[in-house]
């Protein structure tokens, strides 16, 4: 079973992860802070991770470079509506070779579905 992590500060948006996959044989794991999961991250490995860019305390890309010194093969989606506050940045990550995806809020239930299948589909014929 697929284990995927959630990380956003916001309940809402950890909520319509939840809803989405309900239904799914995916075990779905969701924090609220970079902290949370570069700590769950240490004990647990993920196949894939969505992760907020804009959070208190801790920022979606220092949070990215702490978890990819943990599990480096893990794949990131960053889930945003403040992509431009972190262009600079994204593209910096983009040619230190990093590689991610970006997906602007909202995110709808069928987007959701649709990415994580596509995630699995894909890796599965890769292993």
């Amino acid at each position: 079973m697929e284990k995927i992590l959630v990380v956003d500060d916001h309940y809402a948006v950890r909520q319509s992860f939840k809803l989405a996959l309900s239904g799914e044989e995916i075990e779905l794991v969701a924090v609220s802070s970079g902290f949370e999961a570069v700590e769950l991250i240490k004990q647990t490995d993920f196949s894939l991770i969505f992760l907020d860019l804009n959070m208190p305390q801790i920022n979606g890309i220092d949070t990215f470079l702490k978890l990819k010194e943990i599990q480096p093969e893990v794949f990131v989606y960053f889930i945003t509506a403040f992509h431009q506050d972190y262009f600079h940045q994204l593209i910096k990550l983009n040619k230190d070779g990093y590689q991610f995806e970006i997906l602007i809020k909202p995110i709808n239930d069928d987007e959701i579905i649709g990415l994580i299948k596509s995630f699995i589909n894909n890796s599965s014929k890769v292993a």
